[in-house]
Parts: C-alpha cells; sequence; structure tokens
C-alpha cells in the first residue's frame, strides 16, 4: 500500500524513501519495521499528509490485489490441513 499511493503523496520515490528506512534503522539499530512506519508519520507530517484511518483506507484502494487474495481467508479457515498453532516455537 504504501508504494502505490502513499510514498509519492510525500513527494518520494519508493526507491528513496526505503533506502532512508534502511539507513535509519542501521544508525539507529532498530527493527525497520517500526522504522518504517516512524519514517511513514514523520514523511506525512513534513508533507502535510493526512495519517487517518480513512486516509489509509483511500491509499488502499489503488492497490491491485494478487488473484486469490479476496478468499484466501475464508479457504483457509476451511481447510482441515491448517493450524494456527504452524509454528514450533
Amino acid at each position: 500500500m504504501q508504494e502505490y499511493d502513499f510514498v509519492p503523496a510525500v513527494g518520494m520515490t519508493k526507491k528513496a524513501f526505503w533506502k532512508e528506512v534502511g539507513e535509519l534503522a542501521k544508525t539507529c539499530n532498530a527493527d525497520s519495521i517500526l522504522m518504517y512506519m516512524m519514517h511513514m508519520l514523520d514523511k506525512a507530517q513534513s508533507a502535510r499528509v493526512p495519517v487517518r484511518k480513512d486516509d489509509f483506507v483511500n491509499f488502499g484502494r489503488s492497490v491491485t490485489l494478487f488473484d486469490g487474495v479476496i478468499d484466501w481467508f475464508d479457504r483457509i479457515k476451511k481447510s482441515r490441513s491448517w493450524s494456527w498453532r504452524w509454528c514450533s516455537c
């Protein structure tokens, strides 16, 4: 979702955005997922792009989903071979 509408809305290319995220994560010795979320908020604030729930819903409207995504959750719930306990942690 970020790469389709959000990143362009804050005036960046996806390549530049993810490069900055990687540099921030490395510099701060931080998790890259947390850094990308922080970077999204920082860039949104600088560009005066709102980040309310409705705004993210609108950003997500342009995302092209892979075939089967829409009904994947229903199919996986009905499958007897799938279990919530897939992790051996």
